[in-house]
């Protein structure tokens, strides 16, 4: 889980957030509300914390910013998924997937860098309640090795526990 929140450099807030970062979630503290709403609009926060001492105003303005419209978008490092406009791009060029190409993409980038099990991905993107096999997903991971690695992205298997999307050093860097 990404979590921001926006606080005035208490003790509270650092300790609030060593406890979320020591329970597995991806923490960023912001000391100014134009920050926040800049943040928050790039990056697709799972959760805002807000310190209760802002003032109306700021609260106003802060509220009004992330209630723009704005498109959900997937990023890991070269590979760009909007997935309101239901594309993807691949090191600036527009990248053709089909559907089910597509939704095991968007789970395994929506878990990059970390392990996510066949399972997962077959009950995340069953087809009318009903999974795909394990054979399907392995078919489906093996047409988007062909595609991302051109690009310095690997989908790597992790032996008996499932697939993880990662970039090579040179393209994370």
């Amino acid at each position: 889980m990404r979590i921001l929140i926006l606080e005035d450099g208490s003790r509270a807030a650092d300790e609030l957030a060593r406890v979320l970062r020591r329970q597995g979630c991806a923490v960023e503290l912001a000391r100014s509300t134009d920050l926040v709403a800049r943040a928050a609009a790039m990056d697709g926060y799972d959760l805002l914390i807000l310190d209760p001492s802002l003032t109306l105003g700021d609260s106003t303005r802060l509220l009004q910013a992330l209630a723009e419209p704005r498109t959900h978008r997937l990023v890991h490092g070269p590979l760009v998924i909007d997935v309101d406009a239901h594309r993807a791009y691949l090191a600036g060029e527009p990248l053709a997937l089909l559907p089910r190409e597509w939704a095991v993409l968007q789970v395994l980038v929506a878990h990059a860098d970390r392990v996510v099990s066949k399972e997962t991905i077959s009950r995340t993107i069953a087809n009318s309640g009903k999974p795909m096999s394990a054979n399907t997903v392995e078919t489906y991971v093996s047409r988007l090795r062909a595609k991302l690695e051109r690009a310095g992205l690997r989908i790597r298997t992790v032996h008996r526990v499932g697939y993880m999307l990662e970039a090579d050093a040179q393209v994370a860097a």
